[in-house]
């Protein structure tokens, strides 16, 4: 049994590899790393977590998970501290099957509760460790694969990149501080060469030509170490530690070399990321043409620095006579904080509403003013009773208006901060603008649209020429065949 199993998840591959077990190393180190966070419970801040769209009452399970109601959270993160534990002493043995499996428990848990039932707004972060870590455990000719879709990770990460926000360097030119190291008569020249630096070395990561390749290894660490000033450490450590491993090491063994030299196909697991990294990606584009406004289908894929957000929420709760109980109006200017209208409709339902909670309001009045990169604040949401709407995550809900949709303007904001912690200070709204393009910006803001064309079009090609790559030979299916055929060695 050990053997077939050995054979199903292309163990012989770790064994054979320094590299592949320093990728073990690496994914238990990020585990322990995020795992100290969950261990304190499921809420961050005092706050209980946000739910997927695809599971909007999830916080219903966090009472009979948790303290004081039970000790079934807790005693599931001690068996996963053992199960760490067990993991690392397996591999310092060398015996990969046990480590392997182990550390693939762990990796499940907080897979499904990262990613299929909690959203702590980390999923884009997070995919830099769960989609290496998925082929480490589940495909074949691991290393191969994960080259590939490092790439298409980074390539993915570009596409957030291609509008105003970075074509015009408005998101940093919107800030009191602008950005980190250059003056504000450069931004929107860095942001440009930043759009073509993420295009052209994500596959010049997998390029044939030894020191194309070596220059982009080397563009993405000075980029990750740059970034580091803005976001701190949980992005950068994860990148940069698959990165080197995965691609910087010169010193290959027998097996890798002759893995190098055979044709590029996918792996039925990298088939099957890759066709959710397109889905997630470019389906919120074909809900709404203003995805970062709308925010339909946003949280699947990348929105890391989509746009520079400031947003104010006003409530207006009533109790069944129709009394007023409550005027409340709740802001942030944090840049990073992105207004999601489904976030705040689920802690308006879970607080407020009748059917969610045990309070006297039986209606909720919200209006949601949003401006994005330094524009004029809209009133996107004017709902006479929240407790009534729903977020529909995969099609466009009609009471989230944009400016196209006759979103009323309201107002201006002001240059706001990126801020440690929390949301920052709520917005302060003026009646005319106070943040001024320079000529530069205003020319490119002009010409958008042939900008966003061109990046569009290199996208696009790049994109292409990846999937190319990755089918060019034929896709692998190496792991049904092993399936299957130890299911035909049992008869």
């Amino acid at each position: 049994m050990k053997d077939k199993l050995s054979r199903l998840l292309s163990l012989g591959e770790i064994e054979s590899s320094e590299r592949l077990q320093t990728v073990f190393w690496a994914i238990w180190s990020l585990l322990i790393y995020d795992m100290t966070a969950l261990s304190v419970g499921p809420a961050r801040n005092g706050e209980t977590p946000t739910c997927w769209e695809h599971i909007p009452n999830c916080s219903s399970l966090i009472p009979t998970l948790t303290l004081p109601n039970s000790y079934l959270y807790t005693t599931m993160i001690a068996a996963l501290l053992s199960f760490l534990f067990g993991a690392a002493y397996f591999a310092r043995r060398k015996i990969w099957i046990h480590a392997h499996l182990l550390l693939l428990i762990v990796f499940l848990w907080k897979f499904t509760w990262n990613m299929l039932i909690f959203d702590y707004g980390t999923s884009n972060f997070d995919y830099f460790l769960f989609i290496p870590a998925l082929i480490f455990f589940f495909s074949s000719r691991k290393l191969e694969q994960m080259r590939f879709l490092w790439a298409a990770l980074y390539l993915f990460a570009a596409l957030v990149k291609t509008d105003e926000s970075w074509i015009a360097g408005t998101y940093f030119s919107s800030t009191i501080t602008g950005l980190p190291l250059f003056s504000d008569a450069l931004i929107p020249f860095i942001t440009n060469l930043t759009i073509l630096f993420e295009l052209i070395c994500s596959v010049g990561l997998i390029a044939k030509n030894q020191r194309w390749a070596k220059f982009s290894l080397w563009a993405w660490t000075a980029f990750h170490l740059y970034s580091s000033i803005m976001v701190g450490f949980f992005y950068p450590v994860r990148c940069l530690a698959f990165l080197w491993i995965i691609f910087g090491s010169n010193k290959k063994n027998h097996k890798e070399r002759a893995q190098e030299r055979t044709p590029h196909h996918l792996s039925l697991c990298g088939t099957l990321v890759m066709l959710y990294l397109s889905v997630a990606n470019l389906l919120p584009r074909s809900i709404s043409p203003y995805p970062k406004e709308t925010f339909e289908a946003m949280n699947y894929g990348f929105h890391m620095f989509d746009a520079n957000h400031q947003c104010l929420f006003r409530f207006k709760t009533f109790d069944s006579q129709g009394e007023l109980i409550k005027d409340i109006e709740i802001g942030s200017s944090h840049p990073m904080f992105r207004c999601y209208p489904q976030w705040v409709l689920q802690k308006t339902k879970r607080l407020n509403c009748p059917d969610h909670s045990t309070t006297d309001i039986q209606r909720v009045e919200w209006q949601m003013l949003h401006s994005k990169n330094g524009g004029p604040f809209f009133e996107t949401v004017n709902t006479k009773n929240a407790c009534e709407i729903e977020f529909l995550p995969f099609r466009r809900n009609k009471w989230i208006r944009t400016e196209a949709d006759g979103a009323p303007l309201i107002g201006y904001p002001e240059k706001n901060a990126f801020y440690s912690q929390g949301m920052g200070p709520s917005p302060i709204i003026h009646p005319s603008p106070q943040i001024e393009l320079s000529p530069f910006q205003n020319w490119i803001v002009k010409h958008l649209y042939f900008f966003q064309t061109f990046y569009w079009l290199l996208w696009s090609g790049l994109y292409f020429h990846l999937l190319y790559l990755g089918f060019r030979s034929r896709i692998d299916y190496t792991l049904i065949r092993r399936f299957l055929k130890i299911e035909s060695d049992k008869v």
